[in-house]
């Protein structure tokens, strides 16, 4: 944000002048209507430069018009005067309410160890006044005391790990220092063997006859070398490429196998979701042909029942057409069975023929049917 400033001749803002008359609603009604810039704004004069907040913590304001100004300007809790001083150091100077010191301290914790021109911590300020006495300053001298302690102890473990950091950077280094200077020595102790070979060469390359001679095996020997490890990396290189070609191969098969899977795969998930519907038809179709079969039985035994009162009302009729028949018969003076049945002696035989009784049944029927057509209702 641009910083804006004032000079108290050209006038102050009003909300700064509304913060020196202490008229703390109007600084909060204009914090909630206005841009909040005046919040920002620089009040200065030929002797001092402060901002809304400072001055609201000078003149000892509530803590709700303080909340208000932090709000509409984050950055003026962190702002110093001319003189280095932040909000928090006036604050505590000017006797403000524990809660605004805590509020300050909330919002800009840092402000605990910053010091202003005359090298005063906020904490110094207080312990200098003459007015601990009062109860709500040692509250704030206590909280002042904790906060002190507590960044004294936020800044030591930020030592301790700067400290651990150096430290881990210069092992760091040492071990560098110690790899470089071995391959330092290595590299040197190559650069001088190669040397000592090159004058060990270089006297050969002196001597006449027998060293050309000895030169010359050497050449054979290193190109005899040359070719049979061109030979060897020739094969290599064969071996290579065939390994590279089944490499291919096998991952081609291996794609092949990764696609065959998951087509399985799809299968089996349609297989099973073609089984569920299935176990679900079959149960749905089950449940089905059992509430049938149930309704079945049951027609079929009401059909039963039906059918027994039915045979219980015919055997009743039958027996009613047959006592009537009888008593026909015994008054046409005709025999019937329960007459002879009567007269049956014991001792006889307990079965007769059938087709005789028959016979003789038809005969009364057949007499009682000639009678009746000769004496019409008679009975």
């Amino acid at each position: 944000m641009e910083i804006l400033q004032k000079s108290v001749e050209e006038g102050a803002t009003p909300l700064f002048l509304a913060v020196e008359s202490k008229e703390w609603h109007d600084v909060v009604d204009m914090l909630q209507n206005d841009t909040r810039l005046q919040a920002a704004t620089w009040v200065y004069s030929d002797s001092w430069r402060r901002l809304p907040l400072h001055e609201a913590c000078r003149r000892q304001a509530p803590t709700w018009v303080i909340a208000s100004l932090i709000a509409a300007y984050p950055a003026a809790v962190s702002s110093k005067t001319q003189f280095g001083e932040l909000p928090l150091h006036l604050a505590v100077g000017c006797s403000a309410s524990p809660e605004v010191v805590n509020l300050l301290l909330v919002s800009h914790w840092q402000g605990i160890d910053v010091a202003d021109q005359s090298g005063r911590k906020p904490y110094d300020i207080l312990e200098e006044s003459e007015i601990l006495d009062v109860l709500e300053h040692e509250t704030v001298l206590d909280s002042l005391k904790r906060s002190q302690v507590s960044w004294n102890m936020i800044q030591q473990e930020h030592r301790n790990q700067l400290e651990a950091l150096e430290k881990q950077h210069q092992e760091g280094m040492q071990a560098f220092q110690t790899r470089y200077d071995t391959d330092i020595a290595k590299k040197q102790s190559q650069v001088l063997a190669l040397l000592q070979r090159v004058d060990l060469l270089e006297r050969k390359l002196a001597q006449p006859g027998a060293t050309d001679a000895a030169l010359a095996k050497q050449i054979d020997d290193h190109n005899n070398e040359k070719m049979a490890w061109n030979k060897e990396a020739s094969r290599l290189n064969r071996r290579i490429s065939k390994l590279e070609e089944e490499r291919t191969e096998a991952q081609q098969t291996r794609a092949e196998l990764e696609q065959l899977i998951d087509h399985q795969q799809e299968v089996i998930k349609e297989g099973k979701k073609q089984q569920q519907a299935l176990r679900e038809a079959l149960e749905e179709t089950s449940s089905y042909m059992q509430r049938k079969l149930q309704l079945r039985v049951q027609a079929t035994q009401n059909s039963i029942q039906k059918l027994y009162e039915t045979f219980v009302d015919l055997e009743a009729t039958v027996d009613q057409h047959e006592n009537e028949l009888i008593n026909k018969l015994q008054r046409f003076g005709v025999k019937t069975l329960n007459d002879e049945e009567k007269n049956h002696d014991p001792d006889q035989d307990d079965f007769q023929d059938d087709d005789r009784m028959a016979s003789e049944v038809l005969a009364a029927v057949s007499s009682v049917l000639h009678t009746g057509k000769k004496n019409t209702f008679v009975c």
